[in-house]
């Protein structure tokens, strides 16, 4: 078995935020290392420059630690922050900077395996959907929880949630269906195979039912992976917006009607609905799809209640209704 604690060898590379470490075959293990690997720019820059080293002196990358979680998603107090104060041009560079990163992982010309344990919420649930391959603890909770701090999956995960249901169900109004109904909820999976159900995962992820053989399985799948690989082709997908909005417009009412007591649930709804209609529709890049993210999230951070979820969330745990 691996353990991240036995790599007691000098980093690889490191910073505040994250450490590459060699896990021996030609495989490195990044870990990050901010509390809750809590996730900011300087997470995801530091994500972006480990894997340019292990593009230069690895064959492929393993994500994890032998911490309680994968990662609790985006710091939720710096984003806050810099709500309050105005800085929303920080903002949108942490989403510049997350959307890169994430492009980066899912097209390195390596392999890279994440092992997911406890919670991988948002931007961790991101960080998983743009892996080559996942191995996750069997009772690992994994979601796309934004809405509940009056968001939306703005590092990927509103696109990729689509292209994955898009070809899981061959068509892109039912794939866009799909995936509205699990963002829109902000379902969190309690185990990996409900994940696997949900679209965070895919069938064929690993689930490991003894979290102690987390990393080791990670690693293995890792080397397998390095054999033979080749980065995936850039994804292209084209979108009625028309059709997809008039699909989506019946589940909006009955959100409206289920939400009574938390109308601003709709609102969150209506920007994740106009991202997986592709705006204005028609042939669209994945790139452009990551602007219309973006572009929701910006507009959506700029609200007062917003705000006030983001702050309720902090300071109860707990879901604000608004």
């Amino acid at each position: 078995m691996v353990f991240a604690s036995d790599l007691t060898d000098v980093p690889v590379f490191g910073t505040d935020a994250v450490t590459l470490r060699d896990m021996g075959d030609d495989v490195a293990l990044l870990t990050i290392t901010a509390p809750n690997a809590a996730l900011d720019d300087l997470v995801m820059s530091g994500v972006s420059d480990a894997l340019d080293v292990v593009g230069r002196d690895f064959k492929a990358m393993v994500i994890g630690s032998d911490g309680n979680h994968f990662s609790v998603g985006a710091n939720l107090k710096k984003a806050l922050d810099r709500a309050d104060a105005g800085d929303l041009d920080l903002v949108a560079d942490q989403l510049a900077i997350g959307q890169a990163t994430m492009r980066k992982i899912k097209y390195a010309p390596f392999p890279v395996v994440s092992a997911a344990c406890g919670q991988a919420l948002g931007g961790g649930c991101e960080i998983l959907m743009h892996s080559d391959r996942v191995m996750a603890a069997l009772e690992s909770n994994i979601g796309l929880v934004e809405a509940n701090v009056g968001l939306l999956p703005a590092w990927g995960g509103t696109t990729a949630l689509l292209l994955r249901k898009t070809a899981e169900l061959g068509d892109p109004i039912k794939g866009a269906e799909a995936a509205f109904d699990v963002i829109a909820a902000a379902l969190m999976a309690g185990s990996a195979p409900m994940a696997q159900h949900a679209g965070y995962l895919r069938l064929k992820d690993g689930v490991v039912m003894n979290r102690d053989r987390l990393l080791s399985e990670a690693k293995a799948a890792a080397m397998t992976l390095a054999t033979e690989y080749s980065a995936p082709t850039k994804a292209e997908i084209t979108l009625d917006a028309e059709a997809i909005t008039k699909a989506l417009e019946p589940r909006l009412i009955a959100l409206a009607k289920a939400t009574a007591d938390a109308p601003y649930t709709v609102e969150i709804a209506r920007e994740t609905a106009h991202v997986l209609a592709g705006g204005e529709g028609g042939p669209l890049t994945e790139e452009a799809l990551h602007a219309l993210e973006a572009q929701g999230m910006m507009r959506l951070i700029r609200q007062d209640k917003t705000v006030d979820r983001m702050r309720h969330t902090m300071t109860t745990g707990k879901p604000l209704k608004n």
